[in-house]
């Protein structure tokens, strides 16, 4: 999940571009495009920050950690409350 958000950043990039691009050669509509632009990164960003709090609220977000196995490939126990870690 982590990993979704190096899309941004590249993305970003290109819009960034774009709209620098659009600026200096300022085509027929320019300030429309800039404007569509910003609100495609902008909905991008966003999209993929609220997914990352849902996960965040499901404990989704990051994989779990593998299970502790003992030498024998059984899992070991915890020693306080006798459960299984």
């Amino acid at each position: 999940m982590p990993s979704f958000w190096a899309v941004t950043f590249s993305w970003a990039a290109v819009v960034t571009t774009g709209i620098s691009w659009l600026q200096s050669t300022q085509p027929a509509g320019y300030r429309v495009w800039q404007y569509v632009l910003i609100a495609a990164i902008t909905a991008l960003v966003g999209g993929i920050a609220i997914r990352t709090v849902i996960a965040i609220s499901r404990h989704q977000f990051l994989p779990r950690p593998p299970a502790a196995t003992g030498a024998a490939g059984q899992a070991q126990q915890d020693p306080v409350g006798g459960k299984q870690a």
